[in-house]
């Protein structure tokens, strides 16, 4: 079959050879490991405050509260980070795919390779979170918030477990789009460095981004913007007291 009839055939081919190299990655299966098990004890932590606070959460609003601060923001990321830091993995099967593709295609497929990996990884960290979650949630869905609240109309003195911009006006998946764009952008800077041989470099910079509001003390400095302070939908509403929900679409539209 010629390549014309097979026209993604070489997509298909780079994106295996890819998937090949990261997963075989000493790197990679360390790293895994490490954010697990920083996302059980995020989920541990969690669910003490739901017992200790007395309350009955669903599963899905328990997620929402992961994807909402971005699970274990510094710790998940720096172990996305340095996953991604050995790609393209320096091999001679690079040398080979752009001899096989042309530099366009070779580039393409590792952009899309990028993609593929945040959504992996985020998959990973959404159903281990689940499968930790198990014993501290209720059956049910929606938000438990409003349940309590129609219990009991002096809940609404009480600290919610859920933001009320969150209940009142927002999609729960905005949490996730938001925290999928972030890392999505990081992976390209740091594939950028990647292809000019100075991977460590993407790996600072990319440490600095979600790190910036605490080593440099924003609150001396009157209007400063950093990059982490957009980087999950939690340090988005704590930025901008009013017009969350305005900054959480724009926030959106910055990252892509």
């Amino acid at each position: 079959m010629s390549e014309n009839q097979r026209p993604m055939h070489w997509m298909c081919a780079a994106l295996y050879g890819h998937f090949g190299l990261w997963a075989h990655s000493l790197r990679t299966v360390l790293m895994l490991i490490f954010a697990l098990m920083m996302n059980y004890m995020l989920v541990r932590s969690e669910g003490a405050r739901v017992m200790n606070a007395g309350y009955q959460v669903h599963m899905g609003e328990m997620l929402f509260s992961y994807l909402h601060q971005g699970f274990n923001m510094i710790m998940a990321s720096l172990a996305f980070f340095v996953m991604m830091s050995e790609i393209p993995k320096q091999v001679p099967y690079q040398k080979y795919s752009t001899l096989r593709m042309t530099r366009r295609r070779w580039l393409a497929s590792l952009m899309l390779f990028c993609v593929l990996i945040v959504l992996l990884y985020l998959a990973l960290m959404i159903v281990s979170s689940v499968l930790f979650s198990l014993p501290y949630v209720t059956p049910g869905g929606g938000w438990s918030d409003l349940e309590r609240l129609a219990a009991d109309p002096d809940f609404i003195y009480e600290p919610p477990y859920i933001p009320a911009y969150v209940t009142s006006s927002l999609s729960p998946l905005a949490a996730g789009v938001i925290l999928f764009l972030f890392w999505t952008a990081m992976a390209f800077i740091i594939l950028l460095c990647s292809l000019y041989r100075v991977p460590n470099v993407g790996i600072v910079i990319c440490v600095a981004f979600i790190t910036g509001s605490i080593v440099i003390l924003v609150e001396s400095i009157p209007g400063l913007i950093l990059p982490d302070q957009f980087s999950t939908m939690d340090r988005i509403a704590a930025r901008f007291e009013e017009h969350k929900l305005t900054a959480v679409m724009l926030s959106m539209g910055g990252w892509l």
